[in-house]
């Protein structure tokens, strides 16, 4: 502009586009604890972390996502308390199961007299026998709580996937953001 080659209007632009650049190259490192922080948030790790915005851009962001998501599957405290939620209304469904099913008793037994009495003769008795219950209202409460316990097992399986897909979703869009940062900075 000042030696008559440009006109104003490019000399602003530049200025404006440059200033953008410098805004966005300060940014950088904002985003990286960003990301950086969410990534470790959805795999329950905080050991997690990018030195510089340079490390960043020698860090590529992987293509795959599966490997995320096992990883964030196996060691997400979260997911683990809702398997053993459903293990333990399992368990809860068998033994209720059990506690319905009727619960025979047997004995033996034998009697030895040593006296005579007037009205025992003394003679010495051997018994056995065997009682079964008969279980109509327990059977009933067991079956209702066997059925229950199911159902519960069942609605933790449900929350169980809407935690796995709502961490998909997390790791899917952290990692689109990553890998768009990334290309930024490269």
């Amino acid at each position: 502009y000042e030696v008559g080659n440009a006109g104003q209007h490019a000399v602003l632009r530049f200025q404006v586009l440059r200033d953008q650049l410098d805004d966005e190259l300060f940014e950088f490192e904002r985003h990286d604890r960003e990301l950086t922080a969410a990534l470790g948030a959805t795999l329950s790790r905080s050991d997690l972390s990018v030195e510089t915005p340079a490390a960043l851009t020698a860090i590529a962001p992987p293509s795959d996502t599966s490997s995320w998501v096992n990883l964030a599957v196996e060691q997400r405290p979260a997911l683990e308390r809702f398997r053993a939620e459903i293990a333990a209304s399992k368990t809860a469904a068998d033994l209720a199961r059990a506690e319905g099913l009727p619960d025979p008793t047997f004995w033996v037994g034998y009697r030895l007299r040593t006296a005579q009495t007037a009205t025992d003769p003394g003679t010495d008795l051997v018994s056995a026998g065997v009682s079964v219950p008969i279980t109509v209202g327990s059977g009933r409460r067991a079956k209702g709580a066997r059925i229950g316990h199911i159902e519960a097992a069942r609605g933790t399986e449900a929350k169980l996937q809407a935690a796995v897909d709502q961490m998909e979703a997390e790791i899917e869009t952290t990692l689109a953001r990553w890998s768009r940062a990334n290309g930024k900075a490269t």
